[in-house]
């Protein structure tokens, strides 16, 4: 990419920041980094709840059919997950529930294959909701957040981008910080 390339992206990202869309997904940004940063379960269920609902705006306003449809169903989840002192949020049906759900979304809102990376990316952290520790909780959801960022950036979601690149950076910290300083006290 050349002087001349770089600068047209970047005066693209500027433009891009400041239209409705843009600013949605800034603050749908900084509302899905302040989730990781809650301390209690909960409250960051909560918090992802808000950000998937404003990334559901976002998306809808690039026109990304699927990635407002995967986010929605993604606020719906975190509704249901956020009730973690209820019997029934807890059911394993609901993982099943939410894998259908989101293998329907790309069966009726098909975009071409570009459709399949939030769906993939959904199915990942909906599986990872059932791992009994967070070691695999990290595992299982990390191979999401590439499929969001190349479905972000042919969406031209910048907001998109840079939260699941907080993500990976947040998964990697913790895999360094506690799975791989346990596999050393096992070693």
């Amino acid at each position: 990419m050349g002087e001349n390339g770089l600068m047209d992206f970047l005066s693209e990202y500027i433009r891009g920041l400041f239209t409705l869309s843009g600013l949605v997904g800034v603050i749908a940004l900084i509302v899905a980094l302040a989730s990781f940063q809650q301390n209690v379960p909960k409250k960051m269920v909560i918090y992802q709840l808000i950000a998937n609902s404003l990334f559901v705006v976002h998306f809808f306003m690039l026109g990304a059919k699927v990635g407002a449809a995967i986010n929605l169903m993604s606020a719906v989840r975190s509704l249901i997950y956020a009730q973690t002192d209820k019997k029934w949020a807890g059911h394993p049906a609901w993982t099943v529930v939410f894998v259908v759900i989101s293998i329907l979304i790309a069966v009726f809102l098909w975009e071409g294959w570009l459709s399949l990376l939030p769906v993939l990316g959904a199915l990942c952290y909906t599986l990872s909701f059932r791992m009994k520790t967070s070691k695999m909780v990290r595992l299982v959801s990390l191979p999401s957040s590439p499929c969001w960022i190349v479905y972000n950036a042919i969406k031209g979601s910048i907001p998109g981008i840079i939260t699941e690149l907080y993500v990976i950076i947040s998964i990697l910290v913790g895999m360094l910080r506690f799975d791989r300083k346990k596999y050393k006290e096992r070693a």
